[in-house]
């Protein structure tokens, strides 16, 4: 729910609102109209954790993208916060690909600690590159770049969603997690050149990342 106890900036932030409960929670947005062939998309947000340390039952993540509004359901997704594989409490962004196996692509050398508001910011541009940063005093400004990975995003959903996924198996943790300041953009870029096909001694069929009117 949206709370005005301890917010992260201003005077409000998202905040998870359960008591005394086990299990899961996730919100989530559509990506109304998102193509990741047509451009770059951008992703800003600040996520804060209680007085806790997270571990492998009790942690959190943003996915970036999902096919499906239920991330259980959900076949591929790209996403990124902490333990989503282990419980090294690393930041990291990881995808689950079509034979539902998780795997990281990036690792960040920061390992989230109790009490924690952390900047996050993703960039994916269409040629397949997926760039993470982060700020770990929680200011949207001065990034440090966690690394950069290629990692195209193959299959065309009919509808991508966005959300803040938290699981919580003990129950102290619940409602103990705020999130705040949600950015997602899109990013013009000029037209790149993507592959090329020979289909001749004199015919070259060349593929960019849109369509060219000649």
């Amino acid at each position: 729910c949206v709370s005005s106890y301890r917010p992260i900036a201003g005077e409000y932030s998202l905040k998870h609102n359960l008591s005394e409960e086990l299990g899961s929670s996730c919100i989530c947005t559509p990506l109304k109209g998102f193509n990741p062939k047509a451009g770059a998309i951008n992703w800003r947000f600040i996520v804060q954790n209680g007085d806790w340390d997270p571990s492998s039952g009790n942690k959190f993540v943003f996915h970036l993208l999902m096919d499906d509004s239920d991330p259980s359901a959900a076949t591929t997704k790209y996403s990124v916060g902490v333990n989503q594989s282990g419980s090294n409490d690393i930041l990291s962004l990881c995808t689950l690909n079509k034979d539902q196996k998780l795997k990281v692509l990036l690792e960040s050398e920061f390992n989230w600690n109790e009490n924690e508001a952390v900047a996050i910011q993703i960039t994916y541009y269409p040629n397949g590159l997926w760039k993470m940063e982060y700020n770990r005093l929680g200011k949207k400004e001065n990034w440090l770049v966690a690394g950069e990975i290629q990692s195209e995003i193959m299959p065309d959903a009919k509808e991508w969603f966005a959300g803040l996924d938290f699981t919580y198996e003990t129950a102290s943790r619940e409602g103990n997690l705020w999130f705040d300041d949600l950015e997602i953009k899109s990013i013009n870029i000029p037209p790149f050149f993507k592959s090329y096909d020979i289909l001749a001694t004199d015919f070259l069929l060349l593929e960019y990342s849109v369509k060219l009117d000649f």
